[in-house]
């Protein structure tokens, strides 16, 4: 097995030096995020990862700054022609914001999404 982890961005809600917060794990090919803060996509591709690849996203804690490149990273797996399914873990507390931001309609993913209590 062969694992990295990738620090993507460590800042806080105003993200003036550093990006906001999201770490990727890499086991062997398969990626697992953790707060994906805005534009973690973009820094995926900046450091080699594939959102084909991600397997599950977890979200510890309703900040926005946690959460928020979700709807980001999301679009930018349908536009890669994404099929399979997504698992995102959140807080039951978290869930019923994540469902609404999903009726809004401004996240239509091309591909399931696997809604898990943590």
């Amino acid at each position: 097995m062969n694992a990295r982890i990738f620090f993507l961005g460590t800042g806080a809600a105003m993200p003036i030096v550093r990006s906001l917060p999201c770490i990727a794990l890499k086991i062997d090919s398969d990626i697992y995020l953790i707060d994906p803060g805005e534009g973690c996509q973009a820094r995926m591709f900046r450091s080699g990862l594939s959102p084909l690849k991600v397997k599950a996203v977890f979200i510890t804690h309703a900040h926005g700054d946690h959460y928020l490149g979700l709807p980001g990273l999301l679009q930018s797996m349908t536009l890669s022609d994404r099929k399979d399914p997504l698992i995102v873990a959140v807080p039951k507390s978290f869930r019923e914001i994540l469902t609404g931001l999903f009726k809004t309609g401004f996240v239509r993913p091309g591909f399931k999404i696997e809604l898990r209590d943590i």
